[in-house]
């Protein structure tokens, strides 16, 4: 998949791991659905280590999976009306596979699907799976090689670095941005700063979506979305990041 619409001469691939099933183009609809709610601004997350999007595949497939089966039974219902019950769950063929897969394992000696559902994702080597509950496992959910236009070091924000560090195109893009909001320069700020600054500025015009407002606003101006290292980099201040792409 290719994001035409960044329009610079490098190619850089990064990874976006998902419980959905992606076809075509990836949907805005879902931005805020994952596993972080946003929590680095609104847009498109992807990872540039694909261990880092295994890690967010594997994790919003088992909650994805936990909230069909919650909303179809509760632990007052028998274990046998629990199994018949996800019919009606709206499961996926992977998501069927699965619970198929555990119900042969006798459901791991559990009374409920979800109780089996949940030890076999979170923590597999603790029981004895067959091979079919293996694999079921190793399919769940997707993740998807993406090649984007930009340039990692120059259209992005960065979130945990002052803005007069960060790269010339993005301080004026900023700086755009921001003129007719803040008084004060905002080059000693952090990206993290200036873009929750702005959404809370922003709720003043417009309280439904100011995080959605906030990140077009920079996208407008020159910013082509928020670059953050990623959690097992985050300690060593350097390492390899994730991005959220307006």
């Amino acid at each position: 998949m290719n994001f035409d619409r960044l329009c610079n001469n490098i190619l850089e691939r990064v990874f976006h791991g998902t419980a959905h099933d992606v076809v075509g183009n990836f949907s805005l609809n879902k931005i805020g659905t994952g596993e972080g709610n946003i929590a680095y601004g609104w847009g498109l997350y992807f990872a540039e280590n694909p261990n880092v999007a295994q890690d967010y595949r594997k994790g919003l497939s088992h909650r994805h999976l936990l909230d069909k089966i919650r909303e179809v039974y509760d632990e007052l219902d028998s274990s046998d009306d629990a199994i018949e019950a996800l019919k009606d769950a709206g499961l996926s063929e992977k998501e069927i596979n699965l619970v198929q897969a555990l119900q042969g394992d006798d459901f791991l000696g559990f009374d409920y699907p979800h109780q089996a559902v949940n030890a076999a994702l979170k923590e597999p080597h603790n029981f004895e799976l067959s091979d079919e509950t293996k694999m079921a496992i190793a399919n769940m959910g997707n993740l998807y090689q993406v090649n984007i236009l930009a340039d990692k070091e120059n259209d992005f924000l960065q979130w945990d670095k002052p803005l007069n560090q960060q790269s010339e195109k993005v301080q004026n893009a900023v700086r755009e941005a921001t003129t007719d909001i803040w008084k004060s320069d905002v080059g000693s700020y952090d990206g993290s700063v200036i873009y929750n600054g702005l959404v809370e500025d922003l709720k003043t015009f417009d309280k439904n979506n100011p995080q959605k407002n906030a990140s077009m606003r920079l996208f407008k101006a020159g910013v082509l979305g928020i670059r953050y290292l990623d959690q097992g980099s985050r300690d060593a201040g350097k390492g390899t990041y994730n991005y959220v792409i307006f």
